[in-house]
């Protein structure tokens, strides 16, 4: 898992003529090893044509075509605080991301990460979770941001694990298949 994963995060340096290579990296490790489980972290960038202005369907097709397990891609934080967290970035372009694996390759789960802490309120995050399940979002993982250097967004709350299991359950009951939720996940 930790090698697929990362054999994806170095693919998304590529331009999509490097999405070749994602195919035939990921065809003969599933051959060698048929238990293995790909799960595809996906970035937008792998996923945008800028020089278009829209995204790049045929891109997200070539990566759905290899079959991963889980395609994930991370929201991150709410729709808010998009500008300020994930300035590169667009709030609606993350949902339609998941929601177009949902719809080119409904048996690959789509899947989502949130941080929370950031200064987010609880109705922005069921809101946000709100928005992940309708854009077909099956897996979500909620964890709490940590300020990776004094460059980056400071830590305006830290979330005390009841809070996680509350969002936990509220995101089963909203009907997301599998949510892990608490402080120490990402």
């Amino acid at each position: 898992l930790d090698m697929a994963t990362g054999l994806t995060r170095a693919m998304a340096a590529y331009d999509k003529f490097g999405l070749y290579n994602f195919n035939v990296s990921i065809f003969p490790g599933r051959k060698n090893d048929r238990h293995m489980r790909l799960h595809v972290v996906f970035s937008p960038r792998f996923y945008f044509n800028p020089s278009l202005g829209t995204p790049d369907a045929a891109a997200l097709r070539t990566v759905l075509d290899a079959g991963p397990d889980v395609l994930n891609h991370n929201i991150e934080t709410v729709a808010r605080l998009y500008p300020h967290v994930r300035p590169q970035a667009v709030y609606q372009r993350s949902l339609e991301l998941l929601e177009s694996v949902s719809r080119h390759r409904p048996a690959i789960p789509p899947k989502s990460g949130l941080m929370v802490g950031l200064g987010e309120t609880l109705q922005e995050i069921r809101q946000t979770l709100l928005d992940l399940h309708q854009s077909g979002c099956r897996y979500l993982t909620i964890g709490q941001y940590l300020q990776p250097s004094q460059k980056h967004l400071p830590v305006e709350r830290f979330i005390p694990p009841e809070e996680f299991e509350e969002l936990k359950r509220t995101a089963f009951q909203m009907g997301f298949s599998q949510v892990a939720s608490g402080p120490f996940l990402r």
